[in-house]
């Protein structure tokens, strides 16, 4: 009965052995899943790359807060592209699954920043400043004390102003919500 107890405090210490600083950075594929609506055409569904760094702090018992960017880039067509920044906090739960796997969720609220470039006819630049809400979700395996490899799903969702003259009566929502499926490197500090 003793080794029993004992064996589950080993288990227990070890998945509490959860590293207490990490820095994430991350690259992949994006799909923005809402619909857009611009003056010559609507897209959706429209893909993307998602540049992601995160730092966290986590404590013994799991919780964490973090702080993350977000750079996005998406060209729609010849004739437009879109670039998306996102700057914020977050609070974070990871937990250790054995001895070299993690896993980590995080929710965070930030400045988002949209940018969009129109070539040809209609040449111009707008942008456009709203709050965004990000989702995380990764799991990654601990190659050392110091480094790991990870995926990571994120989801993002944004807001923004309906547009001019554009009819976009028929949503509910407007903005840009958008799913991320990342990989990376792991620096556990």
């Amino acid at each position: 009965l003793l080794a029993m107890a004992q064996e589950q405090i080993k288990r227990r210490e070890k998945a509490l052995d959860n590293p207490a600083n990490i820095l994430k950075v991350n690259i992949g594929p994006s799909w923005i899943t809402s619909e857009l609506q611009m003056p010559t055409k609507t897209y959706k569904g429209e893909t993307g790359i998602t540049l992601e760094i995160d730092y966290q702090h986590f404590w013994r018992s799991g919780i964490g807060i973090g702080f993350n960017y977000l750079y996005h880039s998406t060209s729609f067509d010849e004739a437009s592209g879109v670039k998306l920044h996102f700057f914020g906090p977050s609070v974070a739960y990871g937990i250790k699954l054995g001895n070299s796997w993690r896993m980590d969720v995080a929710l965070g609220v930030g400045y988002s920043v949209y940018l969009e470039k129109l070539k040809g006819f209609v040449a111009g630049e707008s942008s456009e400043s709203n709050v965004g809400l990000l989702g995380q979700f990764g799991i990654e395996y601990m190659l050392s004390k110091g480094i790991g490899i990870g995926i990571q799903l994120n989801s993002f969702t944004m807001s923004m102003k309906r547009p001019d003259g554009i009819d976009t009566s028929k949503y509910d929502f407007y903005g840009i919500k958008r799913l991320d499926a990342l990989l990376g490197l792991r620096f556990y500090l």
